[in-house]
């Protein structure tokens, strides 16, 4: 690259990211003549720069190619090619179909790849994350997990195909050595712990806090099991899923203040996507009654509640019947606390159970 030229990237929107050269990441590099996208297929030595596989087949959009577009970039100018040819990439808006053709790009332009990623052209570095993925198989997402079932009571253990909470501690990792102990275990240590003191005003000899005012009572955790083998798109985790850890700490706020977590189907046109993604069972099963903003999960001192947005009267807790539709409206803001056991339905698609852990 010409080291008076300007930096390019291609910026994934609604917080998607994509699998560029086996790192996942929500910025491409525009740093090479030429940006492949597609399918990986080693069978067929076909190997992409920018996998999509897992939303072609676990997200089950069937426009996207193994040979799907590629971009460009030529005596400072830079370009889209569509090379499918099946309808599936367009420039700016979804009705400007592409097929077959290239054309040069300019600042702010959106690139639409089938119904799933739209990539935007923007001035700028990109940043990418350096943990690559090391070999064409581990590009491959591994086959949906075996529909999971969870055990009832206070014993149970978190089931180990749920995204957890943090990403960058493995599920099966050892606790750390300063991690408490079970209430029953032996004591490890020879050395007795060093309690929390306080000094009175008058000078005397500093007395022990209460243990309870030091220790903090933990917030109760809840899972959301999709019942069925069909995995849903998980946005904060970038994976798809049968089971969500609802963690508010990572939820985003809204517009009435409350943390939330949305549930839908996303719409590149409109730009909306949501937390949890239903949109192949709206586009490949034909169920119209699931809204883009269909519901959402939010929590409030403590406690977590089930909404329902749509106002489509596709929404229910506990059993499907007028009782226990959930309908929102003006005068009715169609909500339910969440507890251990309660089931939520999302039209005629979607199952969750909730789970204390």
């Amino acid at each position: 690259m010409n080291p008076n030229e300007e930096f390019y990237k291609l910026t994934v929107e609604g917080g998607l990211k994509v699998l560029y050269k086996g790192v996942w990441v929500q910025e491409v590099p525009f740093e090479a003549e030429q940006i492949t996208i597609g399918v990986l297929d080693p069978e067929n030595n076909i190997y992409p720069d920018i996998n999509l596989r897992q939303y072609r087949l676990e997200g089950e959009d069937p426009y996207i190619s193994r040979r799907h577009a590629r971009f460009l970039r030529s005596e400072g100018k830079y370009y889209i090619e569509d090379i499918c040819r099946n309808n599936s990439t367009s420039l700016n808006t979804k009705g400007e179909i592409i097929n077959g053709q290239k054309r040069e790009l300019q600042e702010g332009n959106r690139i639409f790849i089938s119904e799933s990623i739209v990539f935007c052209f923007m001035k700028g570095q990109a940043i990418v994350p350096t943990e690559a993925v090391e070999s064409a198989e581990e590009q491959i997402p591994p086959p949906p997990a075996e529909p999971m079932e969870i055990p009832r009571g206070e014993e149970a253990a978190v089931p180990d195909n749920i995204a957890p909470a943090d990403a960058s501690v493995p599920a099966d990792a050892p606790a750390p050595a300063d991690a408490p102990a079970p209430a029953d275990a032996p004591a490890q240590s020879d050395t007795p712990a060093q309690a929390s003191t306080a000094t009175s005003s008058d000078g005397t000899a500093p007395t022990a806090l209460p243990e309870e005012t030091i220790v903090a009572n933990p917030q109760p955790k809840y899972i959301l099991e999709a019942e069925g083998q069909r995995p849903l798109f998980y946005k904060l985790r970038n994976v798809f899923t049968n089971a969500i850890e609802l963690n508010p700490s990572e939820w985003t706020q809204d517009s009435d203040g409350k943390k939330a977590l949305h549930i839908g189907r996303h719409s590149t046109e409109d730009q909306i996507y949501p937390e949890i993604d239903l949109w192949k069972f709206y586009f490949n099963d034909g169920d119209e009654y699931i809204a883009r903003r269909h519901a959402r999960i939010f929590e409030q001192d403590g406690t977590f509640y089930f909404q329902d947005l749509s106002g489509k009267g596709s929404t229910w807790h506990t059993q499907k019947d007028d009782a226990h539709r959930l309908l929102h409206a003006e005068d009715n803001e169609a909500t339910v606390q969440l507890t251990d056991g309660l089931k939520l339905f999302i039209s005629d698609s979607i199952t969750f159970i909730v789970h204390k852990k």
